[in-house]
C-alpha cells in the first residue's frame, strides 16, 4: 500500500492537472438555500471505476431503503448493466408506464425508470421534476460518472462516492469531491470503500483520504462503510439478482446492509434538525 506522503503528492497532482488547488473557502460551507429544506432526499452514487458494481450497490441500496419504509424512485442511466436490469426480474412492468415497479409485501414501492438517451439531460427543476418523489421518499440517481455530468446535473443531492484502495481510484474520488463542493458547498459527501480486504484497511484508506480533503478543501467526509467482495457478490451480479434478498451468509451482503443502514441514520439525523 502506498504511504501517506505519496498519496498526498498524488492528490496534489490531480488538483493541479484537473482542478484549481485553491483551498475551499470555509465560509462557503455555511451557505444554505431555503429550497434544500423542502427537497426530498436525492442520492447520487458515483464510481467511475466500475459502473456495474455501482449499479449493483444502487439496486441493493434501494431495497434496503424500502425496508426502512422509504419509497424509492430510481433514474437509471445505464443500458444493459444498470439497476433496471438487476431489478426487472422481480418487477411489475405494467403498474407505471415506462418503468419497472418493485412491490414487496408490506414495503413501499421502488420505481425504476430505465435508461433513455432522449432524457440524458435533466430539466431545470432536476430529477424530482421529471419523476416526482413522495414525501419522505428518496430519488436515487444512477447516472454516468463523469465530472461534466456532475457539473451539468442535479444541484442538490447527497453524494455517495465509492473508492477503491489504489491511488488512481482515490485521486478520482478526490476530483469528484472537489467539483461537487465547488458547485454546491452544502452537499454532504459519503464514502464507501470498495473491497478493502479488512475493516482496518478500509478505515486506514478513509483516514488518508478524509485527512487530505480536510486540509485542502476544509470539508468533512462521512464514512458509510465498506463493500466487501465474495463469491456471492459476483454471482448476484452475473445473474442480475439483488444480494440483500439472499438468505445465504455473505460478507458482501452484510456490508451492503451496513452501508444502507448508516445512510438511513444520517437521514434521521438530518430530519431531526
Amino acid at each position: 500500500m502506498e504511504d501517506r506522503t505519496r498519496l498526498g503528492r498524488g492528490l496534489e497532482e490531480i488538483s493541479q492537472l484537473y482542478l484549481s488547488d485553491r483551498p475551499r473557502d470555509p465560509a462557503l460551507r455555511e451557505r444554505r438555500h431555503e429550497k434544500t429544506a423542502l427537497r426530498r432526499t436525492i442520492i447520487r452514487i458515483l464510481y467511475p471505476t466500475s459502473p456495474a458494481l455501482k449499479s449493483c450497490l444502487a439496486a441493493n441500496f434501494a431495497l434496503e431503503l424500502a425496508k426502512g419504509r422509504h419509497p424509492v424512485t430510481i433514474r437509471d442511466g445505464f443500458e444493459g448493466k444498470g439497476v433496471y436490469d438487476m431489478l426487472r426480474q422481480m418487477a411489475d412492468l405494467d403498474l407505471n408506464p415506462g418503468a419497472a415497479t418493485v412491490r414487496l409485501y408490506g414495503l413501499p414501492d421502488i420505481v425504476v425508470y430505465p435508461f433513455d438517451a432522449q432524457q440524458e439531460r435533466l430539466p431545470e427543476g432536476g430529477a424530482a421534476e421529471m419523476h416526482p418523489v413522495e414525501k419522505g421518499g428518496c430519488m436515487l440517481l444512477n447516472l454516468s460518472d463523469t465530472l461534466e455530468s456532475v457539473v451539468q446535473g442535479e444541484v442538490f443531492f447527497d453524494a455517495v462516492l465509492m473508492t477503491g484502495v489504489d491511488e488512481a481510484s482515490l485521486l478520482q474520488c478526490y476530483a469528484f469531491i472537489k467539483v461537487i463542493w465547488e458547485r454546491e458547498a452544502s452537499i454532504r459527501v459519503h464514502i464507501v470503500v470498495d473491497n478493502p480486504g479488512t475493516e482496518a484497511c478500509g478505515h486506514e484508506i478513509f483516514s488518508r483520504l478524509s485527512g487530505f480533503v480536510k486540509a485542502k478543501l476544509s470539508g468533512d467526509l462521512n464514512l458509510l462503510g465498506f463493500l466487501m467482495h465474495d463469491d456471492l457478490l459476483e454471482k448476484s451480479m452475473s445473474e442480475h439478482k439483488p444480494l440483500v434478498l439472499s438468505h445465504e451468509h455473505s460478507a458482501a451482503r452484510e456490508s451492503i446492509i451496513a452501508v444502507a443502514r448508516a445512510f438511513q441514520q444520517t437521514m434521521q439525523m438530518k430530519s431531526a434538525r
